[in-house]
């Protein structure tokens, strides 16, 4: 089991974003770093900040991080916990969708890291990422999706939320170096601003 707790820092993650067009990062605002909670929440611990505003109408936000010393040459079934703060309240609608359920939180595990690449998807070069985690609320070989960003109150306070991965778990084999990259974001097509802490991600290997 690796379990990464972002209390105190980043744990070596690094955030990342992805389906939205080359050179729109500034109108979007994109923002992931580490950042204390907030209000009213402990506000001694910390989290793993991540935002954007939807302008691409399918925004991708990510934090990636590394298990390593798995055994090379074997699959694994790989399991999540997820804790998230969030404001958003459960069941609120919103423009083009709602910032609850159009806004999808996923769970991912690969061997190669995943990257928001430039390509072209026909009309003008965007970012994409390297790996298959789906399209919004579709999972994909490499991601699945595990809840959506509301909270549980129904009020825009900020709560924290365990989600977990269902009874179909990720497979994955390390790469030659023992190593998986394991991955937690949102696949938005809420078309506004969305506001995450990620406060604790915990995967299960288990081999198959």
């Amino acid at each position: 089991m690796f379990a990464f707790d972002f209390t105190r820092s980043s744990a070596a993650w690094i955030g990342g974003f992805a389906d939205y067009p080359a050179g729109w990062e500034r109108q979007m605002d994109l923002v992931a770093e580490h950042r204390p909670l907030p209000a009213p929440l402990d506000q001694t611990r910390g989290g793993l900040f991540i935002a954007g505003s939807n302008n691409s109408d399918d925004l991708f936000m990510f934090w990636k991080g590394r298990a390593t010393g798995l055994q090379t040459g074997r699959a694994y079934a790989v399991e999540f916990t997820v804790e998230v703060a969030t404001n958003v309240p459960k069941g609120v609608g919103g423009i083009g969708g709602s910032p609850d359920t159009s806004v999808f939180v996923k769970v991912g595990a690969s061997n190669i890291e995943p990257i928001a690449a430039l390509g072209d998807s026909g009309n003008r070069p965007d970012y994409r990422l390297n790996i298959d985690k789906g399209n919004q609320s579709q999972s994909g070989k490499d991601a699945i999706v595990i809840g959506t960003a509301g909270n549980l109150s129904g009020t825009a306070t900020w709560e924290l939320k365990e989600l977990r991965s269902g009874p179909t778990p990720l497979a994955v084999t390390p790469a030659p170096d023992g190593s998986v990259w394991l991955l937690v974001g949102t696949d938005s097509g809420f078309e506004g601003r969305t506001s995450l802490y990620y406060t604790r991600v915990v995967a299960q290997f288990t081999p198959r």
